[in-house]
This record gives C-alpha cells, structure tokens and sequence, in this order.
C-alpha cells in the first residue's frame, strides 16, 4: 500500500470490513519503516476501528 499513514489505516480498515483478516506487508529499510508504521499507522487503525464501533448501525426498513 502507497499513502499517507490515514490513507493507509483507511485501506486496512476497509480490507478488513470486508473479511481480510491477514495484510502482509513488505518494507524496503525494515527497521525504520516499521517503526514508522507502528508509530503512525497502527494508532490511526485503532482509532478508525474504534470510532466505528461507536457509530450507530443504521436501521433497515
């Protein structure tokens, strides 16, 4: 995945709404950019799940 950190956390987000329970990733300087991703990304996915969480489920007629 290419983007900024909320469009990456949007992206898992969404693959996960849909049943994708396993994303793996790849990262060209390892240790750099998976500090980055669990300082930057990782915090925007649970804030993005837990927001949905408190969103009411809209009523079917």
């Amino acid at each position: 995945m290419i983007g900024t950190p909320r469009q990456i956390a949007e992206r898992i987000v969404e693959l996960k709404s849909v049943g994708v329970d396993l994303v793996l990733s790849a990262f060209l300087h390892f240790q750099e950019e998976v500090a980055y991703f669990g300082e930057h990304v990782l915090p925007l996915v649970r804030e993005l799940e837990a927001a949905a969480l408190r969103k009411p489920v809209a009523e079917t007629a």
